[in-house]
């Protein structure tokens, strides 16, 4: 008897597998794109408002005269002195002589020159985040799509492992490539 008729005939599913793999990466690469666009925006804003400080602030120095409830600031603009409340992002201590900004309109408005700096170095921080994340998302995107062993690694792995049900290194012997 011929067993010709009851072999059943052996699909080559790696073609399967690896356009899910693509379509898989497209679709997280999308996602992340809009995550690395919003991460960039939020650093860009930072920047902006760091290096849009209002025209109209002028530099001068303070002297901490009270840090009981608040810190209580004294500075002198055009010979008057004045007394106000400020806001810092460290404890500083009674005599302490800080650098200010002061509204020339109203010399009662008043700002501290850390925060300057430290809106600088979070809003590069993000852009620069985001640009890593940029890169490494190309470089997944471009080796998925270039390489089928890259896709098909991409459909048999989780998108966010929780541990249950994970790869953990296990080799299909049915995927020939």
């Amino acid at each position: 008897m011929n067993n010709q008729y009851y072999q059943q005939p052996m699909y080559d599913t790696t073609e399967a597998t690896a356009s899910y793999g693509r379509f898989k990466t497209y679709i997280t690469s999308f996602v992340m794109c809009i995550v690395i666009l919003i991460v960039c925006c939020i650093g860009g804003f930072v920047l902006n408002a760091t290096f849009s400080s209002p025209t109209n602030m002028k530099k001068t120095t303070g002297v901490i005269i009270d840090i009981t409830n608040a810190y209580k600031i004294r500075y002198t603009v055009n010979n008057i002195n004045y007394e106000n409340i400020i806001q810092l992002n460290y404890i500083p201590y009674i005599g302490q002589t800080i650098n200010i900004y002061y509204n020339i309109d109203n010399p009662n408005i008043i700002q501290e020159v850390k925060m300057q700096k430290n809106g600088l170095s979070t809003g590069f921080g993000l852009i620069c985040f985001g640009l890593c994340l940029f890169i490494i998302i190309s470089m997944n995107l471009y080796s998925v799509h270039k390489y089928k062993t890259a896709a098909i690694n991409s459909a048999l792995t989780p998108t966010v492992s929780s541990g249950y049900g994970y790869n953990r290194g296990f080799i299909n012997p049915a995927i020939v490539l």
